[in-house]
């Protein structure tokens, strides 16, 4: 009985080692593969924050830039009109005059809602895998193999204003105008 018992438990400590290999290996690959998914995460926010700002920026410019055109060019357009002292000023209540055009300022301001939600999904997403990432680290017995290892370092952008209503737990900032 004893020369059967040393095979089988020669056996059984290969597989036993195999196994604790196998599982080793695994628990580092999937700390590799999340630490990469995590950095490529906190990449992918920050180019989102770049092309969100740029967007909102050159719609602004574009707006801006009209507004002026339209603030330059209006009065010589209607002094045009009326300065010939004919009674013609009268006529300005049946002629239909250049409006400005207000609808570059509602794609503004849709451009900066849909942006600004995207970069707030972006956000999300990176405190998720975050999130998955240091809770797989820290269970038993995956803390034992990558447990001390550092984490990805990031910073979630938020406002001063956001920065503040955390600290002091208020947020009684509504006046949108500063007035």
């Amino acid at each position: 009985m004893k020369k059967a018992l040393v095979p089988a438990i020669l056996i059984g400590l290969v597989l036993a080692a195999i196994g604790l290999i196998s599982w080793w290996i695994g628990v580092n690959n999937t700390e590799v593969q999340l630490r990469q998914k995590l950095t490529a995460q906190v990449q992918r926010r920050d180019n989102h924050h770049d092309q969100m700002w740029k967007i909102i920026q050159q719609k602004a410019q574009v707006s801006s830039q009209y507004a002026g055109d339209f603030e330059r060019i209006f009065p010589d357009l209607i002094a045009g009109r009326y300065s010939q002292g004919d009674g013609t000023l009268m006529k300005w209540i049946q002629e239909a005059n250049p409006d400005f055009d207000t609808s570059l300022y509602q794609d503004l301001m849709r451009s900066i809602e849909a942006e600004r939600k995207a970069f707030t999904s972006e956000q999300d997403i990176l405190i998720d895998v975050d999130r998955e990432y240091k809770t797989f680290k820290m269970i038993f017995p995956n803390s034992l193999i990558i447990g001390s290892r550092p984490d990805v370092e990031f910073k979630v952008i938020t406002s001063t204003l956001t920065d503040q209503a955390a600290a002091s737990g208020a947020d009684d900032n509504v006046d949108l105008f500063n007035r």
